[in-house]
């Protein structure tokens, strides 16, 4: 049975008036050709080989992409390797994991907000903003 969009056949919502997969695959084809990427295009998506649960992921993004026209090469390395790559834009894609090292809100909030890879105008609105700790 085909699906025809993001609710399952026989579900409440579902969409029931045609369309499938074979149709989504000719917008696709059609999609990269007129970009000038008639057989798709071929990424690399960096990560790590030490978490299991992020092997597993890059694995689901790989075969989601795919779908659409999307090769995705696997590229495990070692987190400094990893890192390194992503800041010279030398990786299509990276993922990555962070965990809190305390149970803090300033120990989310901060780490996700305050970066200078927002550039000097997002970073200087944050540090305005921050309680000064005590």
């Amino acid at each position: 049975m085909l699906a025809r969009g993001a609710i399952p056949p026989g579900l409440a919502g579902s969409d029931t008036r045609g369309g499938g997969t074979p149709t989504i695959r000719r917008r696709r084809e059609r999609s990269w050709r007129g970009a000038g990427y008639p057989n798709g295009i071929d990424v690399r998506l960096w990560r790590t080989g030490t978490n299991l649960e992020l092997s597993r992921v890059a694995q689901a993004i790989q075969a989601q992409l795919a779908g659409v026209g999307v090769r995705v090469e696997l590229v495990e390395r070692d987190a400094s390797s990893q890192r390194e790559a992503a800041r010279k834009g030398e990786a299509d894609m990276v993922i990555l994991d962070w965990w809190a090292d305390y149970p803090d809100a300033d120990n989310f909030l901060y780490p996700l907000f305050y970066s200078g890879s927002f550039g000097p105008e997002e970073t200087m609105r944050f540090t305005q903003t921050r309680a000064p700790t005590r």
